[in-house]
């Protein structure tokens, strides 16, 4: 089990943006399965008024057009800037694994990593500067 991996950092941002999609990393480590257990999004440097929704898109090419689902975190305001872990798959908006039109049950056993992301963060508030991390806990099947 790996615990706290880095998916994402965001440095400073100043204006609602996003990732654009992007290779998931750990998502096919030397002929590895990556099992997510849960993602964990920390924000830093927020001013008193200052709030940011992340949420996490999912995608199975590199191009964005088959969308596995999307992870919404908690909003992160000045006063909470650790909002709950996010469990993995259970809070994924949209489920069709077999692109059959059936959506899967949530929390299905051992649903791996997905190759593309993007994350994309909406700002509020006056100052509009801040940064945050996504993490990642996962299991390694070999």
């Amino acid at each position: 089990m790996v615990w706290n991996a880095s998916l994402y950092s965001s440095g400073t941002i100043t204006a609602t943006g996003n990732t654009g999609v992007v290779v998931t990393p750990f998502s096919s480590a030397a002929g590895s399965l990556i099992i997510p257990v849960a993602f964990h999004v920390i924000g830093s440097d927020m001013t008193v008024d200052e709030t940011n929704d992340v949420t996490i898109a999912w995608y199975t090419d590199a191009g964005g057009l088959y969308t596995f689902g999307t992870t919404t975190f908690v909003q992160m305001t000045w006063t909470d800037m650790n909002p709950p872990i996010e469990a993995w798959p259970g809070d994924v908006t949209f489920w069709d694994l077999d692109y059959t039109g059936a959506t899967e049950p949530p929390n299905s056993p051992m649903i791996p990593l997905p190759p593309y992301h993007k994350i994309t963060h909406t700002l509020g508030g006056s100052a509009k500067s801040m940064s945050y991390i996504v993490y990642m806990h996962y299991m390694v099947m070999v």
